[in-house]
């Protein structure tokens, strides 16, 4: 169990990237709703607004993403995954 436990600690680079990768896309497409009525005769007129309201989300978020929140973040993900493997009961649940 030691073994898998070391395997397990190694990964965490790649587990928090992925994390963190995953939280921020869902974060930023979430802030995305392009829309148009379905029997629109304009389309590209009826979808601008939409299109420029979500830019403009995604502007609001800019704060979100500095390089200071950024290692926020990836220190609160680092301590909770290191606090997940310093607890042994995952490696209890696999066997």
């Amino acid at each position: 169990m030691a073994a898998l436990k070391r395997v397990a600690a190694e990964i965490v680079n790649h587990l928090i990237v992925q994390q963190i990768q995953t939280e921020i896309n869902e974060e930023l497409v979430a802030s995305i709703k392009v829309r148009a009525a379905p029997d629109s005769e304009d389309v590209a007129h009826d979808m601008q607004p939409s299109i420029e309201s979500s830019i403009s989300h995604i502007e609001t978020k800019r704060e979100d993403y500095t390089l200071a929140q950024l290692e926020k973040r990836i220190v609160k993900a680092r301590d909770e995954m290191e606090a997940f493997l310093d607890d042994a009961e995952w490696i209890r649940s696999l066997g």
